[in-house]
C-alpha cells in the first residue's frame, strides 16, 4: 500500500487484541511488525495448552462427538449448552478455575474463544 515496511503496526480487537499480544512472544513473527495494538482484548483471557486440551476432551465426551465433522453438526445452541455443562463441572471440581468458552459462530465456522471471568 505504499507504507514504510519497517515501521508495521497490527491491531487487533476483542479476541483479535489477545492474539496480537501474542505476536511478539513467537519467535516467527520477529521483525514482521514494529507495534502491536490489542483493543479490548488480553492475554489473561487466555487457558494453557493442557486447560484446552482437558476442556475439550471434556466436550466431546459431553457431545458425544467422535470427530470435528460431529461438532461442525451441532447448532449454536447445543455447544452453547454442552460448554455451560463442562464449565460448571469445572468450577465444581476446582476452587480457582475462572473460565469458561465462550462459542460463537462466524462466516458459517464455528470458533471456541476461551476467556477468564476474573
Amino acid at each position: 500500500f505504499g507504507g514504510d515496511p519497517e515501521n508495521v503496526s497490527v491491531f487487533g480487537e476483542s479476541a483479535g487484541g489477545g492474539s496480537v499480544s501474542l505476536l511478539p512472544m513467537i519467535q516467527e513473527a520477529k521483525g514482521l511488525f514494529r507495534r502491536v495494538i490489542g483493543q479490548s482484548g488480553s492475554v489473561a483471557l487466555t487457558f494453557s495448552k493442557e486447560e484446552c486440551h482437558d476442556f475439550t476432551r471434556r466436550l466431546i465426551k459431553k457431545t458425544k462427538a467422535t470427530c470435528m465433522d460431529d461438532l461442525m453438526a451441532l447448532s449454536e445452541a447445543q455447544l452453547m449448552a454442552a460448554n455451560e455443562r463442562v464449565a460448571a463441572l469445572l468450577r465444581t471440581e476446582t476452587d480457582d478455575l475462572l473460565g469458561k468458552v465462550l462459542f460463537t459462530s462466524s462466516m458459517g465456522m464455528k470458533n471456541a474463544f476461551a476467556r477468564s471471568d476474573g
